[in-house]
């Protein structure tokens, strides 16, 4: 579990900063709502990791917020696809409340699996935009 907290933490500063290199305002703004949010997320964790994360689950809750509002305010694709991810990980968090038999392991890898495929989008995003923006 530790080794998924240093990986994820590289891969979250190297995409931001590859965000701030090469992206534009839409996604340097995303990559600080990733740094915030994974941060608050450390914070807000239970002790015991196979119990429903509420304090997550109200971190992930804004994120979407914050995400949404970046959605309707910008003109990239890619964002509609982060807010997407973040919905399902919402409905992560929901399945593990509803049904307590489901394993502990299954949800945190559930979480992160939509985690590593927001910083995913993020750097396809990115890539995307510093492509389009090369002078010719």
């Amino acid at each position: 579990m530790y080794l998924h907290r240093y990986v994820w933490i590289a891969l979250m500063f190297a995409a931001a900063a590859y965000a701030f290199w090469r992206g534009g305002r839409p996604e340097q703004i995303y990559s600080v709502l990733l740094i915030v949010g994974s941060f608050a997320t450390r914070f807000t964790q239970n002790a015991n990791l196979a119990n429903p994360q509420y304090g997550i689950l109200v971190v992930d809750v804004c994120f979407l917020a914050a995400v949404l509002v970046l959605a309707l305010k910008c003109d990239r694709w890619w964002v509609l696809f982060a807010a997407a991810f973040q919905l399902v990980d919402l409905t992560t968090h929901a399945a593990r409340i509803v049904d307590p038999s489901l394993h502990g392991l299954a949800y945190l890898r559930g979480l992160a699996i939509w985690g590593y495929l927001s910083l995913a989008v993020l750097v396809i995003g990115t890539w995307l935009y510093a492509g389009r923006n090369r002078p010719a």
